[in-house]
């Protein structure tokens, strides 16, 4: 998906032609993200990271995958620093979700919260029609009852959890 950014190629063109590959198949879920959050995948490559270390075998593939998972869960960061923040220092956000994933409420590991964390003081309103907000950031962000509000007066839209209504 990056790739594709880059070079100004759609990814949703070429999404299918990949499951057409009898490995990947016409169900695989190929839909670029920004990392992985939630508990379950970082605490398993954590326990394998920490076995393999007690066995003496090779961990570079698991670095490699933590380390390109943050990397993608910086990538809305990175897009804020450089063309909206460097332009507009004061710009006021409206983010849509806030859960790691669509259809759960949880907020573990959440790509949304990191960038939350992250942008520091700056005017905030969010929703998402599931997930509640950490307790360190409730006093800096304004909860919105539906996504429309949480838009009003916002400069930037930032979509960080892939709801079905908010693609409708």
């Amino acid at each position: 998906a990056e790739i594709c950014e880059r070079v100004g190629a759609d990814w949703g063109e070429i999404a299918p032609a990949l499951r057409l590959d009898a490995r990947i198949g016409p169900k695989a879920y190929l839909d670029p993200g920004l990392g992985f959050g939630g508990g379950n995948l970082g605490r398993d490559l954590a326990t394998i990271k920490r076995t393999s270390a007690e066995r003496g075998t090779d961990t570079r593939m698991i670095d490699a995958w933590r380390a390109n998972s943050a990397y993608r869960r910086d990538w809305a960061l990175r897009l804020l620093r450089s063309d909206v923040f460097e332009h507009t220092p004061d710009a006021s956000l409206a983010v849509w979700g806030l859960a790691y994933k669509q259809h759960t409420s949880s907020t573990k590991n959440s790509p949304s919260v990191a960038l939350l964390e992250a942008i520091g003081e700056r005017p905030v309103s969010a929703y998402d029609p599931a997930a509640e907000l950490p307790d360190g950031l409730r006093d800096r962000v304004t909860i919105a009852s539906d996504p429309l509000s949480a838009c009003e007066d916002a400069d930037v839209l930032l979509v960080m959890t892939p709801w079905p209504d908010f693609r409708e």
